[in-house]
């Protein structure tokens, strides 16, 4: 409960005020005017209504002191038509305001900001002008460690219709930096948000040049009906991990640009593809693909000037549902990539993998070392047919009908991705996946001695 007399608290209200000193019963009506007062350690908070107008932000907080820019407990505070600019500001808690139909950007974080958190945001109908926008957009260079999260980002279907919007909309965008001069812009943690009908759900990196190492993490988040990707990625040493992307057309999740980057834990379903990677030494791991249209990874050869082929690519321990009707390919590997493919578990009657999509046979080509693709261990369910470097049989799932692919085959992913239900990282006894491996389980003497050839294969393709 606030205490309204608290004088940390400076209040705003949508009506007119001529006697305004920023009290509870004489609060300002202009947003501007508080934010100005406002010293770090205090609270501008906003009473109910609607509030139309740009917003510019040039002071924050401080580490132990942050500025704080709220709604009232129990308001629907709404700011329409507008955006909010942030420029070169710290340690600023944004938190429970609805912004709607902004024609671009609703805020833009501009300059070298750090620090800052935006939560519990709700954005209706944004970026859907003519004009390219991102919903929050990071931009300018030299950003570090600010944070989004428990947001939501919603176009609804009957409004885009309407709109006549023709440029391309992203949900949570970050530029690059200034990668030349080492000003990048690095560690945002973009946590727990849902995100729908959307071009670019997250879009991380503005450019098809050689991307730094951004140390991103974008993690369980929940994205759908996203029409050109679910999460892009043009930046390295970024973590995609405990996503659920569901319904989005064209692809999931892409990792098109830098290197080292993981994928992990995400749970992809009824998606035109699942995951696609550009790069050097990307992991893909313990993830569960369920019926996507074409393929569900993607090893990417060189196909945009100055863009890396994928090497060294691990791709481990999925679980990849192929379509009842033999639609869709489990893994695609185009020629000039070198991967490693191993304890994954393909079911349905698609193919689990192939060289050349346009081959109707999986054969051994392309298996041996001297290709640079090191396929074994793998387990494929419900097909009779002998497939190079995997075993083969009958897996029993929990629920196949709903969506439910747990099992005891120790095959493919485990744990919460398996299943229907979102991952909830606050629980502490969630069993998760750990760099290839579950945590807390021990390998045996057979498994060492597979990682151990597995190591040797990777210095070989290296």
């Amino acid at each position: 409960m606030m205490n309204k007399e608290d004088p940390r608290y400076i209040w705003v209200s949508v009506d007119e005020n001529i006697d305004a000193d920023g009290s509870y019963d004489n609060p300002f009506s202009s947003i501007s005017r508080a934010v100005e007062l406002a010293q770090p350690g205090q609270t501008v908070i906003l009473k109910q209504g609607k509030y139309i107008g740009d917003l510019t932000v040039q002071s924050g907080g401080t580490m132990d002191k942050p500025l704080r820019i709220m709604a009232e407990d129990g308001a629907d505070v709404r700011i329409a038509e507008s955006c909010w600019y942030f420029y070169d500001v710290t340690d600023i808690i944004c938190s429970g305001i609805e912004f709607l139909n902004s024609p671009g950007m609703s805020i833009a974080v501009m300059g070298k900001c750090e620090r800052n958190r935006f939560e519990f945001l709700k954005f209706i109908n944004c970026s859907i002008a003519k004009e390219s926008a991102g919903t929050l957009f990071f931009g300018g260079s030299g950003h570090s460690c600010n944070i989004v999260e428990s947001c939501c980002f919603e176009h609804t279907p009957d409004i885009i219709e309407k709109s006549g919007k023709t440029g391309v909309s992203a949900g949570i965008m970050i530029a690059n930096g200034d990668l030349a001069n080492g000003e990048a812009n690095r560690n945002h943690i973009i946590s727990k948000n849902r995100i729908s009908g959307y071009d670019y759900g997250i879009l991380l990196g503005s450019s098809d040049s050689a991307g730094g190492e951004c140390g991103h993490r974008v993690v369980y988040n929940t994205i759908e009906r996203c029409g050109i990707e679910g999460i892009m990625v043009r930046c390295g040493d970024t973590l995609v991990k405990g996503n659920i992307v569901r319904n989005c057309a064209n692809q999931s999740i892409s990792i098109a640009i830098g290197a080292g980057s993981f994928v992990e834990d995400n749970r992809i379903v009824d998606c035109g593809n699942g995951i696609s990677i550009n790069g050097k030494g990307h992991t893909v791991a313990n993830n569960c693909i369920v019926r996507c249209d074409k393929n569900a990874v993607r090893i990417l050869s060189n196909k945009i000037k100055d863009l890396e082929s994928a090497s060294n690519a691990v791709v481990e321990q999925n679980t990849i549902v192929l379509g009842e009707n033999a639609k869709g390919t489990g893994i695609v590997i185009e020629p000039g990539t070198t991967c490693i493919v191993r304890k994954n578990l393909f079911h349905g009657k698609g193919r689990p993998y192939c060289f050349d999509e346009n081959r109707t046979d999986v054969t051994a080509v392309g298996t041996s070392r001297a290709s640079g693709h090191f396929i074994m261990e793998n387990f494929v369910s419900g097909l009779e047919e002998d497939i190079d470097g995997c075993n083969k049989g009958n897996v029993s799932f929990v629920s196949e009908p709903f969506d439910n692919y747990t099992n005891e085959s120790g095959w493919g992913a485990q744990g919460w991705v398996l299943s229907p239900e979102a991952f909830d990282p606050e629980k502490k006894d969630s069993v998760e996946y750990d760099n290839g491996a579950l945590a807390n389980s021990h390998p045996t003497e057979e498994e060492i001695a597979v990682d151990k050839d597995f190591a040797e294969r990777m210095m070989f393709m290296e």
